[in-house]
């Protein structure tokens, strides 16, 4: 019981063991925060690339894709082929392109158009976590309900009143709790509010509250949009419906494309878009949203706004005449975010059957082309492992050879497609990533050897002035093992409590790390530099429980030595010393 008082009394009484304490925390505070950050960027890359291309990819080499996809994913699906693993497979289409806006007809931006299916897509990837309407919804539409859209974007309207909030601080601290709860349901008060607060804009605040205000009237529009066409609908479908029918009736050719001129005059005057051109844009492709100052969002473009697609087709040909560009209005009916920024600001999504089209993919009878695909992109069951997907690889290699045995026009005359897992198509990305965070690991392990000197100098001070008191615990019948373990214990207790320290201060700073770069004014992170539109701010628990038990081993051998010259301590010598 002797050794736990003293410890207890050395820990209170004592400088130097506070400032042991403190190093150990500073080492630990260090390690833990440099740690979770990497793996919180590398964690969150993986998560990505995972879940935005499958688990495995069917990659053909070159731009003419790959056919048959559909009969090669039920020939996988067969129990005779041995691949039990794949629970889903989509075909999936990238391609370039350039995007108008309707609301600005100068803007301009580059894109890469994907073509998808939905649903289907949110069974490969985790196309459905990022949506803005339907999200993390099991059945995915390219065209969700009216009066979903429409809830979606109050939400997005609520969320830019938070963002005014903090930027208009003083406007904050003006409303009343009812009046932020009338601001939240109507943001459109927002000038009246103003105004009848007197609140004092600066030019940056002016400037931002400006642009607010465009974006709110752009959302208004869109959902007035959103509801004409929701009244307009049934007279399309209608005309789309007779269209239909004449079709089967074997009407001539002449009378059809008189019925397809009226279908076409009567969507351009009611203003309602076939489903089939339908876009899913990327939340951060510039133009559509943008950061306040203090990096809150703010919306410009959101589901019921029109954009015209310039779809360069490089799936068929390569005459000037087989990759002019394809020109075609959408409509936006939902917004993607990845949180990769690197993906968010370039992909847009369409259809995969409209993409097939204006990308040159689709079967052509005239020429006996059939209908082709960029990837086919598979899940597979289990626990996800890179052994467990390459075993699963594997298969599906063996598998696609002996399929093409059969249907050699799946190459179309090309290179065989690839098989590969999602972290061997992303390595070149994360074994760089992988191998800065083993150096920086490897290197605060060798600045925490720092706490071991500490400890063992702070112990072996102490070792030195307490030489009469050891002399005197022994001479009252203390054992050499006991007043060796008062060191161990002392030790121990100067690793825990650092410890605990560094824990606190790593959680506080890792959790909080946005807003104290948004605090402080800095920009050490950034979505174009670090790919993702936040820090990662998770603190990495598994390497918190090594990291502590580093530290208080660290204590353990700091106090090693010390320990054992305050064993071997004769009680005569002990006393004697001055």
């Amino acid at each position: 019981m002797y050794k736990y008082f003293l410890t207890l009394r050395y820990m209170l009484s004592k400088f130097l063991p506070h400032l042991s304490s403190l190093g150990v925390a500073l080492c630990v505070f260090l390690s833990l925060t440099v740690i979770s950050l990497f793996s919180g960027f590398l964690d969150k890359l993986e998560h990505a690339a995972r879940g935005l291309f499958g688990e495995i990819v069917i990659d053909a080499p070159g731009a003419r894709g790959i056919a048959e996809y559909d009969e090669f994913i039920k020939y996988l699906a067969a129990e005779k082929t041995g691949v039990g693993d794949v629970t889903a497979a989509e075909p999936f289409i990238i391609g370039y392109g350039m995007l108008r806006l309707k609301v600005d007809p100068n803007f301009r931006q580059h894109v890469q158009v994907a073509g998808i299916r939905l649903p289907g897509r949110e069974a490969v990837s985790n196309f459905a976590e990022g949506l803005m309407v339907q999200p993390g919804g099991k059945t995915l539409s390219f065209n969700p309900p009216a009066k979903q859209t429409i809830e979606a974007i109050q939400t997005v309207q609520s969320d830019m009143v938070n963002v005014l909030l903090e930027e208009i601080p003083k406007f904050a601290s003006a409303l009343s709790p009812a009046e932020k709860t009338r601001l939240h349901k109507s943001p459109y008060l927002t000038t009246s509010l103003l105004s009848e607060k007197k609140i004092t804009l600066t030019a940056l605040q002016q400037q931002f509250l400006d642009r607010y205000l465009d974006a709110l009237h752009l959302q208004l529009s869109a959902m007035a949009r959103i509801r004409m066409q929701e009244q307009n609908a049934p007279r399309v479908k209608a005309a789309e419906a007779a269209l239909a029918k004449a079709e089967a009736s074997g009407m001539s050719e002449t009378e059809l494309e008189e019925l397809r001129e009226e279908l076409d005059d009567l969507r351009m005057r009611l203003e309602v878009i076939p489903d089939e051109y339908s876009v899913i844009p990327g939340a951060w492709v510039p133009g559509l949203s943008m950061r306040s100052p203090t990096g809150g969002t703010i919306r410009n473009i959101v589901p019921g706004h029109r954009m015209t697609l310039y779809v360069i087709p490089i799936g068929r040909g390569g005459s000037r005449t087989d990759i002019a560009p394809e020109m075609r209005m959408f409509k936006v009916t939902d917004s993607s975010e990845s949180g990769v920024y690197s993906i968010d600001k370039l992909l847009v999504y369409v259809p995969f059957k409209t993409m097939q089209s204006l990308n040159h993919m689709d079967a052509d009878e005239a020429t006996g082309s059939l209908a082709r695909c960029s990837q086919i992109h598979l899940r597979i069951k289990g626990d996800g492992s890179e052994a467990a997907l390459q075993a699963a690889a594997q298969k599906i290699r063996v598998c696609l050879a002996e399929f093409l045995k059969t249907h050699p026009r799946m190459t179309l005359g090309g290179f065989p497609p690839m098989v590969e897992t999602w972290r061997e198509r992303q390595s070149e990305i994360l074994q760089p990533l992988q191998q800065q965070r083993m150096l920086a690991i490897f290197a605060l392990i060798l600045i925490s050897f720092v706490a071991v000197v500490l400890i063992f100098a702070i112990l072996y001070m102490m070792t030195v002035q307490k030489t009469r008191e050891i002399g005197l615990l022994k001479a009252l019948g203390a054992s050499n093992r006991g007043v060796a373990g008062l060191f161990f214990i002392f030790g121990s207790t100067i690793g825990v409590v650092g410890s605990a320290l560094g824990v606190t201060m790593a959680y506080f700073v890792v959790t909080n790390i946005n807003a104290i770069q948004k605090g402080l004014g800095l920009q050490v992170f950034t979505r174009k530099t670090h790919l993702f539109s936040e820090i990662p701010n998770t603190l990495d628990w598994n390497a918190a429980i090594w990291v502590v038990a580093g530290a208080i081993i660290a204590g353990l051998l700091g106090a090693l030595i010390p320990a054992v010259r305050a064993a071997w301590k004769q009680p005569v010598a002990a006393l004697r010393y001055e």
